[in-house]
């Protein structure tokens, strides 16, 4: 029997010998081909315990892996039935103990659980597991095979036993390939290289896994985990993630990226790679193949500052460096963004893995560091992209020596080329736990750059068409219906030698370094270049809630490089309280300077009308035109603001003629407020109207508005003129005398007076119709009339409710069937001038005068 079975043992010795190679034919430097073997791992019988002359238990393999309380046992047997009949697998078992006797209870797998006979000629394999002690060793372990017989003692026939030799190993050398059978095909694997890099606590470890499907059909990898295995048996886990449903087709090759972390304290000699397979129901792990791993190369992740480091994304080259650091202060963190510039010096389209980014400081603590512009980021051949990077450091941290950890993303190294396979993907399928993480470069980060900037300051910045300068004027912040707008003022200078074009501008706000406020930019100067030395002002505006409250302001200012990339250009700083208005006194003039669009603005006179249940409160607001040309007025926008700080939108006239050179108009600002309120303290906020990042002009709506400034309201008179000369209409002046009331019929009365009016030809105005209302009263005598005469409604001084320009008689009557007898009690009657507004008067002279008596 022992004959039989050493005879088929150098059977599989010599069919094994034969088969380990695969011939692979390499050229010499003569040209002549030189036959080279790829060695193909082969598992070796452990031993066997016949059944019979012709049958016999085989124990094909065994491995010991950690558990949860010790240590996991597998192993296989396989029953070789030779004789003529089936053989009833349910007639055997094994039993399992150490060589000093502790036995320990094994299970079958539960794939095997339904095999029950193997036919004649034929072969089964089982898998079995058991739980033993963490101290057992393979070299510890006794298989005893048994038959049930119930005519021994306690039922069981001994039939041998087999122990392991101490030269028995699963694993794959560093040259051979290790046969793995996936989905019903076969697949070649090895670990083709391993880089490990030292940190200051942990090794950083990275395999390359390799695939090679040789069966006829494709194969999808299972759900593997992957484990790095010393000596001493300690076990570190592996990310694989990138092999997560990985499919390898018939005769094609993948890679997966395996990384991880080991402490630094631990040898790297003789590690060993262990892959493994989770059983679902038995909730253990199977082992598929065992790597021993090949000395490790060293990669220098670190970069200096301004350094490049330079990654393979499948086969293209992508360089990353980083270009610059900016730094802002709270009260509660530091807000750092980093600027990292990614290139793609290859010829084929290269997308850029999710990688992930911590900031680290010298005290070795680490912040996550964010940046949206990685998402399915992608780069042409020879082409490149910039990304922000977002990180918040608390105060008290040292600051002074940081660096950006650049980390391998989950899924990074799927296999193929950059240009069309999952390695230049777009970062995989989860998110990566913390100890998985690898760092692919470690960018030692150098001092905040010259392009950032306080109120005040003017910074550098040069594109393609040369070189200009950008200084941050001042910073407002204005109120706009339920929100506020948020307005940088800017003046961009030509720093060359020549005249430029005025570069495609763009911005946003970021607030407390988190908070991002798209902004547009306006151009208030009319330019279409910049001579050599010259300036153009710009305005960057954009809204936040009014309610919002922030402690810091950034201003970032971009270039458009087209319509999906941008280029930063300059950073400017703003605390939260350095919100610039000039405020102009109740006589003084603010000055328009914006290149073709001079003007000069001032507050005339301030003046309420009384309504029902409301007040009409109206500024006259001066405007006079600076250009050497006609021109037109722009559109304004303002608020009202009470000495509380409540805000009342203005509704302001619009002058529609354009106005000559030195010519002036006037326009009505005015707001309804309610009834009784005191408007003493009333401010008028009035800035230049913008829509859609221009300025608002013709049928325009303003949807924001910029430049604003504060002018101070002269108080409104509470004196009513007594007698009716020269009374203030502006831009009209209205005189009235020579007024008599009479009787003209026994039932009919009348008023006539004569009138001077004039105009200011001098000066436009926005054509709302202020309106006279002429009040007279006998309260004795029981009489009254009420007349409304339009002011300059018609050049005929007898069109009906009309006054017209010049000096003119008007005569108004009015009826009254009592007049007769009311005639004893007539003798003196009042005559109350109002000026009336959109709808609501205010009392402007009065006098009171005898019946049938001529005024002077």
């Amino acid at each position: 029997m022992k004959r039989l079975f050493l005879k088929r043992i150098c059977t599989a010795a010599i069919v094994w010998s034969l088969g380990m190679g695969t011939v692979v034919p390499v050229f010499a430097d003569s040209g002549e081909a030189v036959v080279v073997q790829e060695k193909i791992a082969q598992a070796a019988s452990i031993g066997a315990v016949y059944i019979s002359a012709n049958s016999y238990f085989e124990l094909v393999q065994a491995s010991l892996l950690p558990g949860d309380d010790g240590k996991i046992v597998t192993f296989k047997v396989k029953l070789h039935n030779g004789e003529s009949s089936d053989l009833s697998l349910i007639d055997y078992w094994v039993r399992l103990q150490t060589t000093a006797g502790t036995q320990f209870s094994i299970n079958l797998l539960p794939k095997d659980k339904d095999k029950n006979r193997v036919p004649a000629g034929g072969e089964e394999e089982i898998s079995f597991y058991a739980k033993v002690g963490p101290t057992v060793t393979l070299q510890d372990l006794v298989f005893n095979f048994i038959r049930w017989d119930f005519s021994v003692a306690n039922f069981e026939r001994k039939l041998g036993q087999i122990t392991v030799p101490w030269d028995y190993s699963l694993l794959t050398q560093v040259d051979e390939r290790r046969i793995v059978a996936v989905g019903g095909t076969q697949l070649k694997t090895s670990v083709s290289q391993m880089t490990v890099n030292s940190g200051d606590e942990e090794h950083y470890v990275s395999l390359t896994y390799s695939l090679e499907n040789i069966g006829s059909k494709s194969a999808t990898l299972p759900g593997y985990t992957y484990s790095i295995r010393t000596p001493e048996g300690l076990m570190y886990p592996l990310d694989g993630s990138g092999g997560k449903e990985l499919t390898v087709n018939p005769r094609a090759k993948k890679v997966v990226k395996l990384t991880g972390t080991i402490p630094l304290s631990v040898p790297q000699d003789g590690w060993e790679l262990v892959v493994t397979e989770t059983e679902p129901t038995a909730k253990i792990q199977l082992p598929v193949a065992f790597y021993l791993l090949p000395a490790s190369t060293t990669d220098d992740v670190t970069v200096p500052a301004g350094g490049t480091k330079v990654v393979e994304v499948g086969d293209i080259p992508l360089a990353l460096s980083v270009g610059r650091v900016s730094m802002s202060k709270n009260d509660v963190n530091y807000n750092a963004t980093v600027y990292l510039h990614l290139e793609n010096r290859g010829n084929g389209l290269v997308r850029v893995p999710g990688y992930s980014f911590n900031v680290r400081t010298s005290e070795g603590l680490v912040y996550p560091a964010s940046s949206a512009g990685m998402n399915n980021l992608s780069i042409l051949p020879r082409s490149s992209k910039n990304v922000e990077l977002s990180v918040s450091i608390p105060v008290g941290v040292a600051v002074d020596k940081l660096e950006l950890v650049v980390n391998e993303p989950a899924s990074s190294g799927s296999g193929g080329s950059g240009a069309g396979s999952g390695s230049g993907g777009t970062g995989g399928s989860g998110t990566v736990d913390s100890r998985f993480e690898y760092p692919i470069a470690v960018f030692r980060l150098p001092s905040p750059t010259s392009n950032e900037g306080q109120l005040g300051e003017t910074t550098e910045f040069s594109n393609k068409s040369g070189v200009y300068a950008l200084t941050f004027n001042s910073m407002q912040r204005l109120p706009w219906e339920e929100t506020d707008i948020l307005t940088a003022d800017l003046t961009l200078t030509n720093r060359g030698s020549s005249a430029l074009p005025i570069p495609a501008l763009s911005g946003y706000f970021l607030l407390d370094g988190a908070i991002q406020v798209p902004a547009k930019i306006v151009q208030t100067d009319r330019l279409i270049s910049l001579a050599k030395d010259g300036e153009v002002d710009l305005q960057l505006y954009g809204s936040i809630p009014y309610t919002y409250a922030y402690s810091d302001l950034k201003l970032i200012v971009q270039e458009k490089v087209s319509e999906t990339e941008t280029n930063d250009l300059a950073e400017f700083n703003n605390e939260s309280d350095a919100l610039t208005m000039p405020v102009i006194a109740t006589s003084g003039t603010h000055a328009i300077d914006a290149v073709g669009r001079q003007a000069g603005l001032s507050i005339r006179s301030s003046r309420s009308y009384t309504g029902v249940d409301s007040s009409l409160f109206t500024v006259q607001l001066n405007v006079e035109n600076r250009e050497k040309r006609f021109t037109n007025l722009g559109k304004l926008v303002g608020y009202f603001k009470t000495k509380d700080d409540l805000m009342f939108p203005a509704t302001i006239s619009e002058v529609k003629k354009k106005i000559g050179p030195m010519g002036k108009a006037i326009m009505q600002v005015s707001a309804n407020l309610p009834s009784g309120f005191d408007t003493s303290g009333m401010q008028l906020i009035l800035g230049e109207g913008v829509k859609d990042a221009k300025l608002a002009e013709g049928a325009d709506v303003p949807n924001a508005y910029v430049n604003a400034v504060t002018f101070d309201i002269p108080l409104e008179s509470s004196t009513v003129q007594e007698g009716f000369n020269k009374l203030d209409l502006f831009p009209y002046t209205l005189s009235i005398g020579k007024l008599s009331a009479t009787a003209v019929t026994t039932s009919q009365f009348s008023l006539s007076f004569e009138y001077s009016l004039s105009k200011n030809t001098f000066v436009e105005s926005s054509g709302e119709e202020h309106q006279v209302i002429v009040e007279f009263s006998d309260p004795a005598g029981g009489l009254s009339l009420t007349q409304t005469l339009t002011l300059d409604k018609s050049t005929d001084p007898e069109a009906a409710g009309n006054l017209a320009v010049g000096q003119y008689t008007k005569t108004i009557l009015k009826t009254d069937p009592a007049l007769l007898a009311r005639l004893p009690y007539l003798s003196n009657y009042k005559i109350n001038v109002y000026d009336q507004f959109l709808g609501q008067k205010k009392l402007i002279a009065s006098q009171t005068f005898n019946w049938f008596v001529t005024s002077e």
